[in-house]
């Protein structure tokens, strides 16, 4: 990514470029290597350096398609990505029940009151 936290170019070709050939295309002939196997190099160089749990997550993601869809995520999130994921299960078991929960409930109950009026 560069400074301001964009997707390179380049990755944008090769996105493009594979979403947009015809399948027949995706063949290798003789030594040179197919649209897939290309595309598939750069989705490896991408991963350097991406958040872990991203990774984790491309590798269970079924289909070239969807990976180039996921990493496209990834990158425009940027450095907010781990600020945006998800939590664990074991995150949502401490948040259940303790001060912050209750805390936001009472908040929350307090807004709908005062519309409620």
């Amino acid at each position: 990514m560069d400074r301001h936290g964009r997707a390179p170019r380049a990755l944008l070709a090769v996105v493009a470029a594979a979403l947009l050939l015809p399948s027949w295309t995706t063949r290798a002939t003789d030594n040179t290597p197919s649209v897939d196997g290309r595309v598939r190099a750069h989705l490896a160089s991408l991963r350097e350096g991406l958040d872990p749990r991203a990774v984790e997550t491309l590798d269970r993601i079924d289909g070239l398609d969807r990976q180039l869809l996921a990493m496209r995520s990834y990158l425009r999130a940027g450095a907010s990505l781990g600020e945006r994921w998800s939590w664990s299960q074991a995150q949502i078991d401490r948040y259940e029940g303790s001060a912050l929960q209750r805390a936001l409930e009472s908040e929350i109950a307090r807004v709908r009151a005062a519309f409620a009026a």
